[in-house]
């Protein structure tokens, strides 16, 4: 599998090749002329200086996202057509004959739940599972891209993935004048060694793992399935970021207080990290070792309680004691607490964006206004006046 990494990206977007880009099918010259002030006008740092924007296009900026994924739109043709050039591999001939008859007996059966069709659907099945779907001959090429980054699966020798990489390179550098990391961008054989894209580590297990979990179930031994490809989590990444944002300790595996929310009220505390733990578990809902994620909202809960003892100056244990092991904290009559376990049952969530995010979001302000009207009591449609 080849891992695509772009180097500076956003940086080096070259405005004259984007405008070409957009004039294919952008006919309107004002629009053409919009962008033009667009990518001309720069941008303002924190310190109030104006910084000229002679290529590239900022992150974070409204129309960023829109025009980097114009620009890499042709490396997403340039791959169609490479995976039609190498694609020589096959699907099976016996699969595509076994297949045929177990349609027609699942359809049989929806039509007539009898015994007699539950046995051929049975047979069918059975010869159905026990054929291979492709032939393990020729080469298939697969490719994703979300933004910048982007990966391409080879199913085939070394040597063409090495092909495929080189002629990547080469067209981003002569048609969009960019230029793949070449330190970050790297071949590696996902059956020996996992690869990170968008969060995930990617692994495809090998026929020795699967010979391990072979189990019997009724006195059939049970089928297990060569070369399937598993989701990880990154446990020791997240853990790192945790430790950069100042959420775990440096020295030992254990959470501590955060700072910038020593000062915040309980209910604003409970609710970020809430916030953090949900965004952990929903983005993370696909994974093969989904019940890893613990891991996390174990760090993050004791660092929400460390938080709370050392806003109300005192101890962990007292801490635990007073809001109980989850946390809880009352809130409109509601109430708020940590208790997340992982449950694999849950349809996948996925959330887009980093769930770290909450930490530079304020709540504050929200909760000058969350009392009840202290004439009438209610939180909501109060039309009492004062006398």
């Amino acid at each position: 599998m080849i891992e695509g990494d772009i180097k500076a990206y956003f940086d080096n977007i070259n405005h004259h090749k984007l405008a070409e880009l957009l004039s294919k099918t952008i006919k309107d010259k004002n629009i053409i002329d919009l962008y033009w002030k667009l990518v001309k006008a720069g941008y303002i740092e924190t310190n109030s200086k104006l910084i000229p924007n002679h290529i590239g296009v900022p992150q974070g900026g409204v129309l960023s996202p829109i025009l980097s994924n114009i620009y890499l739109h042709e490396l997403d043709v340039f791959m169609e057509h490479i995976k039609n050039t190498y694609k020589t591999g096959k699907q099976s001939p016996e699969y595509n004959k076994a297949i045929t008859p177990y349609r027609k007996a699942v359809l049989k059966y929806k039509a007539d739940k009898s015994k007699e069709n539950l046995t051929v659907l049975k047979e069918k099945r059975k010869i159905l599972m026990n054929t291979n779907y492709t032939l393990r001959t020729g080469v298939n090429v697969h490719y994703v891209r979300y933004a910048d980054d982007f990966i391409v699966g080879v199913l085939g020798p070394k040597t063409v993935a090495e092909e495929i990489k080189a002629k990547i390179a080469e067209f981003l550098k002569k048609e969009l004048l960019i230029e793949l990391n070449e330190d970050k961008t790297k071949v590696t054989h996902v059956q020996k060694d996992c690869v990170k894209f968008l969060g995930y580590k990617i692994l495809v297990t090998d026929k020795e793992f699967y010979e391990s979990k072979k189990t019997v179930i009724n006195g059939i031994l049970r089928r297990c399935n060569h070369g399937r490809v598993k989701l990880y989590i990154p446990t020791e990444d997240l853990v790192k970021r945790l430790r950069n944002k100042g959420f775990v300790r440096q020295d030992v595996y254990k959470g501590k207080y955060y700072g910038p929310w020593v000062n915040h009220t309980e209910q604003e505390i409970i609710i970020k990290y809430r916030a953090i733990i949900m965004g952990y578990m929903n983005y993370y809902i696909l994974a093969d070792d989904y019940y890893n994620i613990k891991d996390i909202t174990y760090l993050l809960k004791y660092s929400a309680a460390h938080t709370l003892a050392a806003k109300y100056k005192s101890s962990l244990a007292k801490i635990i004691q007073q809001y109980g092991k989850n946390l809880a904290v009352e809130m409109k009559g509601k109430v708020l607490d940590l208790n997340y376990q992982p449950d694999i049952s849950k349809k996948p969530m996925i959330t887009a964006g980093d769930p770290l995010e909450v930490t530079k979001y304020n709540l504050r302000t929200n909760f000058s206004m969350d009392k009840p009207c202290q004439i009438c009591g209610k939180y909501r449609n109060a039309s009492c006046k004062t006398p």
